[in-house]
Order: structure tokens, then sequence, then C-alpha cells
């Protein structure tokens, strides 16, 4: 099977998928339907079907998935999934492969989301305090610098990344810790208190009136740990 490369969608947009499912097998498969399986709320044209394929056919399918209106933000897979009969009259079985889609939401007029890598340290979706973020910076303890012209506000969400939670204990409260500051042209003009695997999504929100090089900068919490994977999730200026 084949699926195009990951795609980067907002809510109600439509991307393409496309897919062929090869029978492998030395046995012909029956009832064969192939399509996108999508989640809630979302849609996807018509299966493509085929009462036999024979060993070594294919069956090619390409559809139109539209994203839901109000979706999960964040990263999705959505697979095309051939279901079929291995033996006439014998129970079913499937086989799929997953194209990884990116949803995320737009910006009011006069916002713009700062640069970042929309995963976190992992690959995953960008993930504190149990909310998701479509858009945002994973990172390790590091600067991430940008140059934002004539901006006056910076906002975001920031915490240690939820998807080490599984190697922590929250209970005694070990595990990742980082503090985030915001620096203006060098200045530190926010320094948060430190954060813990523990603690809630923290909301920011700094005045950057006159400030030309934005840096966003993680520093480990001071206790070396290998778990400080930060998020700075939705980082967006006003400008």
């Amino acid at each position: 099977m084949t699926t195009p490369e990951q795609v980067s969608v907002q809510p109600g947009q439509t991307f393409e998928l496309s897919g062929t499912f090869t029978n492998t097998s030395a046995q012909p498969l029956y009832d064969v339907t192939f399509a996108p399986r999508v989640p809630s709320g979302w849609s996807a044209s018509a299966a493509v079907r085929a009462f036999r394929v024979a060993p070594g056919e294919s069956l090619s399918g390409r559809w139109t998935v539209r994203v839901g209106a109000d979706p999960v933000v964040g990263l999705t897979d959505v697979p095309a999934v051939a279901q079929f009969q291995p033996y006439r009259f014998s129970s079913g079985a499937e086989a799929e492969k997953a194209v990884r889609v990116h949803v995320w939401k737009p910006l009011p007029a006069g916002q713009s989301y700062v640069q970042g890598n929309d995963r976190s340290v992992e690959g995953r979706t960008l993930t504190t305090g149990g909310v998701r973020f479509g858009k945002g910076i994973g990172t390790t303890p590091a600067d991430h610098t940008v140059e934002i012209g004539t901006c006056t506000r910076f906002d975001a969400t920031v915490g240690v990344d939820d998807e080490v939670d599984g190697r922590v204990d929250r209970a005694a409260g070990a595990g990742g810790s980082v503090t985030f500051a915001v620096l203006g042209d060098g200045r530190v003009l926010y320094e948060s208190p430190l954060r813990r695997s523990v603690d809630p999504a923290l909301p920011v929100s700094v005045d950057v009136s006159g400030v030309k090089s934005l840096t966003l900068r993680v520093t480990d919490g001071g206790d070396g740990t290998s778990l400080d994977n930060a998020v700075w999730g939705d980082a967006r200026v006003t400008c």
C-alpha cells in the first residue's frame, strides 16, 4: 500500500489521499473494500471495491478527505484500509497504511505564529497539562530566536511535554523540570517559575513593543534530568 507524504491542513479543508493495495498472498482475496478511515466529523469520498483480487494483482484508489469543522489539533494518522476475505465465505481481515495529517487552526487577523517545528521533541503532538497544540515549538533546553519586526505582544502556553509522563513519578513530583524566559533584543522580559511534569499548562503573555529580535529560552530546572522536553504551545505574536 502507498500513501502521500504528510499533509498540513486547517479545519474544513480537504486533501487528496491515494493508495495501492497489492495481494501478496498465494490465494485470491474476495470482497475487497479499500477506503480511508477518518476521525469522527471528517468525511471521505467513496470506497473502491472489487469482488476478487488475484495473487499479484493490485487495487488502487484516490480519495478526497475533508477535515471536520472542529477537529482535534496536532498530528492525526489517517489510514487507507483494505478490508477483505482471505477465502470465499471466510471471516474478514484487513491491511492498512496511514498518512500523518497535521491539523492546526488559523489565528485572528493581526496575529502570526512564531515559526517552530510544531512537534514534540520525540516527534509527537505538542501537549502539556493535557492541552494539545497544532502549532508551537517542542524543545529541550535551548534558545529559539526570531526577528519579529513591529509587534506588540507575544503569547504562548508553556510547560513540560506530556510525552514524558510514562517515565516520571508524578506522585513524587519527579520528572522533567524547566524554566521559560522571553527575551527582547537580549533583555529578559519574562521568566516563568519552575515548571515540572506535574504542573498545569501555563499561559504566558508578554509586551514586546519595540522589540526586533525575540528569543524564547528554555533552561534546565537544575536537576539535570533527561526528561526536560518543553512546549511553547501556540507561540504567536500580535503585530
